[in-house]
């Protein structure tokens, strides 16, 4: 299930977090060196959250065993809306699609590397040119909620 795709100004890798090993970091390996764009990785479990799955922490050891780098990682799985940069990788959680869950907002009640998360439905929104890199989260009516960018 793990698969890489170019689009020129980003080159994509998707893996399964339920097997995470050579293989899968393979995958994106070559994915990430198809291309000169940025590096974005998709996945189902977290990098971390602001309020749960702190037990469900299988993705980043995986990224530093085979040094594995993205300019972006976006998941589902923790059913909330949030954004934070951890071991230096920005990452997207737009999970509130199935069950939401009742969370305190980040900001003010953010950890170590969070900088925003609601418990709200919602979604993300991330677009990508050459130089630019914006992720924008919105709720259900279209409003935004909160926005990052990284330029080249």
């Amino acid at each position: 299930l793990d698969y890489g795709l170019d689009l020129g100004v980003a080159q994509i890798a998707f893996v399964d977090t339920n097997h995470l090993d050579i293989a899968a970091a393979q995958v994106v390996e070559k994915s990430f060196t198809s291309g000169s764009g940025w590096k974005l990785l998709i996945g189902h479990h977290v990098l971390r959250t602001y309020h749960d799955k702190g037990r469900e922490d299988y993705v980043r050891p995986w990224l530093r065993k085979f040094g594995i780098h993205a300019d972006l990682y976006a998941n589902g799985h923790a059913h909330v809306l949030q954004f934070g940069i951890y071991d230096t990788i920005p990452a997207v959680t737009s999970g509130t699609g199935s069950k939401l869950r009742k969370r305190k907002s980040c900001p003010p009640d953010c950890g170590d590397g969070q900088l925003w998360g609601e418990s709200q439905a919602g979604y993300a929104i991330v677009r990508v040119s050459a130089n630019k890199l914006l992720v924008t989260f919105k709720n259900t009516d279209g409003d935004v909620l909160y926005q990052w960018d990284k330029s080249r």
